[in-house]
């Protein structure tokens, strides 16, 4: 095992010891996006009749990546892979939203909502997925003391060594920089299961699409525009980012809504990353949940997530836009003033206002999709630059 990831990953549990680090590595994830982004947006505009095809390849691609990450032997190769993981999902995100308001147009909120209720429960699934394939800690007289003393990194030492010449189950070393301690396991870490299940999962779902592309009758996005023959080609690459392009004409009018979406989206791409994959180790190292606690809250959150995106496709229908995404965004903040004042120390309000940020952060993005679809025309370009601001802001 490489030196750098035998530091910052436990061999056994592969579970992180220095997660500053492991920060790091996971924001690759946000890099890809961003690249995705870039890439998805002119693409679909450009060859909007090849989308599904684009789609089940991107699909492809990525389970390949993800299939890769659990064998990444340092923090550069799990950092690159996670980036090219992102980066086709990026592209499959913005074509996919691409079709979907074009095919509902104006009644495409509740639609939006479905297509990223998808989203959350992929979220709650993924961590069942793992779960049968991480380590589990066989039971020892450390974690039954445990529970009744206060401070047990001062006698794990001795807790530890005192069952090592009696217990019946295998001992694996666990060391890191500070302390070397034998730690006894029931099963070892098989994570890699888990992401090969998830890339199945990916290249199955793909199949559908490459179906779509050369065996179902095929609907072009928008009607075919006449297109001067004599247009240079950057004034090709012009018109297609232009933002007049997206408001009939009126440049100033599509700036100033593209700035507004840029900086929403910014601010709930680093809401969302922040809170979403960090909640678990939060709760471990400042609350001192056990795993099995942590791994409930952080499920609990993506419910909840994934429910608020659940209401958002009846609420949709009903509640103009215009009210439902200020009611959002408006209950994400208090929740967070909340967290700041009240869940510090305090458990039960850590667990209440997780289930609150989640069902209030959860449909922010496809509101704010569909406020956007409100005011101008929804391009492959316009949700690029959606993209980008909630890249940009999980970074």
């Amino acid at each position: 095992m490489n030196k750098e990831y035998a530091e910052n990953f436990d061999e056994v549990t592969y579970e992180p010891k220095n997660y500053e680090l492991v920060s790091r590595a996971i924001s690759g994830q946000s890099v890809g996006y961003f690249i995705g982004a870039i890439i998805g947006g002119p693409l679909i505009d450009k060859y909007e009749k090849w989308c599904d095809v684009t789609i089940a390849i991107c699909l492809d691609f990525a389970a390949i990546a993800i299939f890769a990450a659990p064998y990444a032997t340092n923090i550069n190769i799990l950092w690159a892979l996670l980036a090219v993981a992102a980066s086709f999902e990026g592209v499959v995100n913005i074509i996919g939203q691409r079709v979907l308001i074009q095919l509902w147009d104006k009644k495409a909120i509740g639609p939006l909502h479905l297509l990223h209720f998808g989203f959350g429960m992929g979220s709650v699934l993924a961590p069942q997925i793992a779960n049968p394939f991480l380590a589990v800690l066989a039971p020892s007289l450390e974690n039954v003391t445990s529970t009744v003393m206060p401070n047990v990194s001062l006698v794990q030492n001795v807790l530890v060594t005192s069952i090592q010449n009696t217990s019946p189950f295998p001992r694996t070393n666990s060391t890191n920089k500070n302390t070397s301690t034998t730690v006894e396991y029931l099963t070892e870490s098989k994570i890699e299961t888990a992401y090969l299940i998830v890339a199945i999962i990916l290249s199955s779902v793909s199949i559908v699409y490459y179906f779509y592309q050369f065996c179902s009758r095929h609907i072009m996005l928008t009607p075919e525009k006449q297109v001067d023959a004599k247009e240079s080609n950057f004034r090709k690459v012009v018109r297609l980012v232009d933002p007049a392009t997206c408001t009939d004409g009126d440049r100033w009018y599509g700036i100033q809504i593209f700035i507004v979406l840029f900086l929403c989206f910014f601010n709930i791409g680093g809401g969302d990353a922040l809170y979403g994959k960090f909640i678990r180790s939060y709760s471990k190292d400042k609350h001192n949940f056990s795993g099995d606690d942590a791994s409930l809250i952080n499920t609990v959150y993506w419910i909840s997530f994934a429910v608020g995106r659940f209401i958002g496709i009846f609420t949709g229908r009903f509640i103009p836009i215009r009210i439902f995404l200020p009611v959002e965004v408006s209950g994400a903040l208090v929740t967070g003033i909340l967290l700041e004042i009240l869940a510090h120390e305090n458990d039960l309000a850590l667990w209440i206002l997780t289930i609150m940020m989640g069902l209030c952060v959860g449909p922010i993005f496809p509101s704010g999709l569909g406020w956007d679809n409100a005011h101008l025309e929804v391009t492959g370009v316009a949700i690029t630059f959606i993209v980008i601001g909630m890249a940009l802001g999980a970074m």
